[in-house]
C-alpha cells in the first residue's frame, strides 16, 4: 500500500476570502491561517490543496513543523476532533499556480473538491481546496479550456474510481479523511459528497490508497 507524501509550499495568516468566512461562519473581518501543500503518492504529484482555518481557534499552528497528518494534530494539539465532512465536486482547468505545482500545464482537466469538516458539536472547523489532476483519454485538451461543460464532466468525473486519490476504501472505519489521501486514528467520521450536478450522497469516509 502506497502511503501519501506532503510538502507545506506556503504557510500564513491571511484575510479569510469571502467563501472561506461562509464557510466556517466567520465574521468577514476574520483572519484564518492558510496552508498550501503539495501531496504526492510513490513520489508523484497527485493533489495541491489550500488548507483554511480560523485563526483564533488555531493560534500559533505553524510556529512548528507541520505534519502529515493535519486532523490529528487538530485534535491532540487543539481539542478539535473531527466528526463530519461535506465536499463538493467541480469539474475544472487547473490554474497556472496549481499546474506549476503538479507539473501539468494550465488548463488541464482536474477535479475540484471544496470541503468543510466539522467538529463534534457541529462547528465548521477547516476549509478546504483540493485540486487532482485526472488523466483523460483520447487527445490532450488545449490549455485554458476549462473542463466544466457536460462532455468534460463525463470525462473527468468518472475518473474518480480509476485515480489512485479516489479509491475508496474497502474497510471504511478504519479511516480518518483528513483528505481523500489521509489514514488517520481517530473514529469514523462521516461525508456528504455533492457531484455536480447537485445531487448528493452520505458515505462512510472516503480515502485514497494511501
Amino acid at each position: 500500500r502506497v502511503y501519501p507524501e506532503s510538502r507545506v509550499l506556503t504557510a500564513g495568516e491571511i484575510k479569510a476570502p469571502r467563501a472561506t468566512a461562509a464557510a466556517l461562519a466567520l465574521p468577514a473581518v476574520s483572519r484564518v491561517i492558510r496552508i498550501r501543500r503539495l501531496r504526492s503518492l510513490a513520489g508523484k504529484p497527485a493533489i495541491v490543496e489550500t488548507i483554511l482555518l480560523p485563526a483564533a481557534r488555531f493560534a500559533r499552528l505553524t510556529d512548528a513543523p507541520i505534519p502529515n497528518n493535519l486532523y490529528q494534530l487538530y485534535a491532540t494539539r487543539f481539542g478539535a476532533r473531527i466528526a463530519r465532512a461535506e465536499e463538493r465536486l467541480k469539474a475544472v482547468a487547473l490554474s497556472a499556480a496549481d499546474a506549476g505545482a503538479l507539473g501539468a500545464k494550465p488548463g488541464t482537466p482536474a477535479l475540484l473538491i471544496d470541503r468543510v469538516a466539522f467538529d463534534l458539536d457541529g462547528r465548521a472547523v477547516e476549509h478546504r481546496r483540493l485540486h487532482a489532476q485526472v488523466a483523460q483519454r483520447g487527445s490532450q485538451r488545449q490549455a485554458g479550456h476549462a473542463a466544466t461543460d457536460d462532455r468534460d464532466r463525463k470525462q473527468v468525473l468518472p475518473a474518480i474510481g480509476r485515480h489512485p486519490a479516489f479509491r475508496r476504501q474497502a474497510e471504511p472505519h478504519q479511516v480518518l479523511p483528513e483528505t481523500l489521501l489521509e489514514r488517520g486514528q481517530a473514529s469514523r467520521p462521516r461525508m456528504r459528497w455533492v457531484h455536480v450536478d447537485g445531487s448528493s450522497r452520505s458515505s462512510e469516509a472516503w480515502s485514497a490508497a494511501s
